[in-house]
Order: C-alpha cells, then structure tokens, then sequence
C-alpha cells in the first residue's frame, strides 16, 4: 500500500444532531414555534422524497442539489439488462451550493491536528 505508515486527514463527528435540537434551534433564530419548524421540516422530507422517488433534480436555495443516482453494472443489450442483477443500489448525490466555484458549506471549516 503506497500510504502505508503515513497520515491522512479524516472527519472527526462530534455530535450526531436530531430534528428535536434543530427545531429549538431555529425557532430560536425566527417568530416561529419549534411545534411549526415541525411541521415543516416533516412537510419538506415529505416532498423531498416524493421528488427524488420521481426523478427530480431538487435545488434548494442556499443549501444545494439533490438528486438520486444509480449504481449498476452494464447489459450487453436492453434486452439483457435485469434490474434485480444489474442495479446495485441507489445513492443520494448532494452537491452543495456554490458561489464563484466556491462550496458555502465548506467555508468557514476548521481544520485542526487530532490529539488523540
């Protein structure tokens, strides 16, 4: 292995963050209730779903694209091609919102030296 006994940078998770933290949190950012970012939020994974099951592309401003993909080997022919053999799974793809080539999602990151 060519990085054998090397380094390489990796995510550190810190918390894992629920709906139920979320909803406080922006309903302390707005005039809404945390019961109504609720009900929201289940509305929004509602269509979320429901698009991406369609095939749509979903582009949410100010967070970015999401849309679903297929990962599966080749059939010789159309005739050959077998769903349950040649579909591998489906994945979700999401690519965060740019401006000038540049991701807002990473800005701001930090990165730091693991003293573990």
């Amino acid at each position: 292995m060519p990085s054998f006994g090397q380094y390489v940078a990796r995510v550190f998770h810190h918390q894992t963050v629920t709906n139920k933290e979320i909803e406080r949190e922006i309903s302390e950012m707005c005039t809404v209730t945390p019961h109504d970012v609720k009900a929201v939020l289940s509305a929004l994974s509602a269509a979320l779903k429901q698009h991406l099951q369609d095939g749509d592309i979903v582009k949410l401003a100010d967070v970015g694209t999401l849309k679903l993909e297929i990962e599966g080997s080749p059939a010789p022919t159309p005739l050959d091609f077998d769903a349950h053999r040649h579909i591998r799974g489906v994945r979700l793809h999401f690519l965060p919102e740019s401006e000038n080539k540049r991701r807002k999602l990473y800005q701001g990151i930090r990165y730091e030296q693991w003293k573990g």
